[in-house]
């Protein structure tokens, strides 16, 4: 399921019975009361590539990589289940020198982009 940037569901988890599309939690406390069985979907796994030209050693580049895929939680709903196989490869060409901007900053703009690269599939 995807969840946009204001925290609408816009694809996935459709309920049929009413139409409506909600959060997975709903369904999960539905199981935890006994009233409905959650359902989890198989198969649904998302490859994100992520190349930067930004000069990273290995210990910064696993950041980077590492808070990027992080932040795609915001968007796909459940995340790193028992049931997918979400994973974030990262690259960097070393072209450009960061001087002055700092590795955790550019990994935050990277994982805005990357959750735009999500809204911009689903439409």
């Amino acid at each position: 399921m995807i969840v946009d940037r204001d925290g609408k569901v816009v694809r996935g988890n459709y309920h049929a019975g009413t139409g409506e599309r909600h959060l997975p939690f709903v369904d999960y406390e539905s199981a935890c009361a006994g009233t409905e069985t959650a359902r989890t979907a198989s198969g649904n796994t998302t490859l994100t590539v992520v190349i930067t030209n930004a000069k990273l050693n290995d210990v910064a580049l696993k950041q980077f990589a590492t808070q990027v895929h992080s932040s795609m939680h915001r968007t796909i709903h459940p995340f790193h289940t028992e049931l997918d196989g979400d994973t974030l490869y990262a690259l960097t060409t070393d072209a450009v020198d960061l001087e002055g901007i700092n590795p955790t900053g550019l990994g935050a703009r990277a994982s805005e982009v990357a959750w735009d690269a999500v809204l911009a599939r689903t439409r």
